[in-house]
């Protein structure tokens, strides 16, 4: 009789964890995880003034896309303060993403002590650039890689910035970001023209929230094509 009640027992668990796995893995799936895409940046990849992470989560999940959106943003960062985030941190060892998306440089254009000069900036970026191709993806490798340039300032909200910053932006850091994605043979996403189209968007040095939906559009057309579709 006891092991009559056993057996009856154990099927029952059985046909429960059947249940639970089903419930877990989607018609079709083959169990397999989606791309993970990691987005590095400053307060414009997100922070208290919105975020373009969540947004382009919900893109994806929209369009049917099996991938994961991870946010590492700092605001508040140089480039150079990232790339000790970066050493510290070892997030790109603990996620291992398929994708990177980064967009460092606002911040670099401050005029107090976080003033970067053009040539550290870019010493910066290339050790930043460098770190993600040394890493290994979950799925593929190696990681594809976009860096994308930095919004335009058109008002200026914030004290640490000045005329200067804004000059900076287009005469320096828009040109160098777009010279090492052709030096390192990454892909490029031209944010800056992007809100130059749109200035709308754009509350001071930070998007209005719309923008950075709008920013989180933009930059899903820009990738859309380098995601696989299960």
């Amino acid at each position: 009789m006891k092991k009559k009640q056993l057996l009856i027992l154990g099927l029952i668990l059985l046909l429960a964890l059947a249940v639970i796995w089903i419930g877990l893995v989607p018609a079709g799936s083959d169990a397999r995880p989606g791309p993970i895409i990691i987005c590095m940046g400053d307060s414009l990849t997100e922070s208290e003034f919105g975020y373009y992470p969540k947004h382009l989560q919900g893109l994806l999940k929209q369009q049917g896309i099996a991938a994961k959106v991870i946010t590492a943003a700092r605001p508040g960062n140089t480039s150079g303060e990232y790339l000790d985030y970066l050493k510290r941190s070892g997030i790109l060892e603990k996620i291992r993403p398929d994708m990177t998306i980064v967009m460092l440089g606002t911040n670099d254009v401050r005029v107090d002590r976080d003033h970067t000069p053009l040539s550290r900036y870019r010493h910066n970026m290339i050790q930043i650039i460098n770190r993600i191709k040394a890493g290994k993806a979950l799925r593929r490798s190696p990681t594809t890689i976009f860096i994308a340039s930095i919004p335009p300032i058109f008002k200026i909200d914030l004290r640490t910035f000045d005329e200067s910053s804004k000059k900076r932006v287009e005469e320096e850091i828009v040109p160098a970001i777009r010279n090492l994605s052709k030096q390192e043979q990454i892909h490029f996403i031209d944010v800056f023209s992007f809100f130059q189209k749109r200035p709308e968007l754009m509350a001071g040095i930070h998007p209005r929230k719309r923008g950075y939906f709008g920013l989180a559009r933009f930059i899903f057309d820009c990738i859309r094509p380098y995601l696989e579709v299960e």
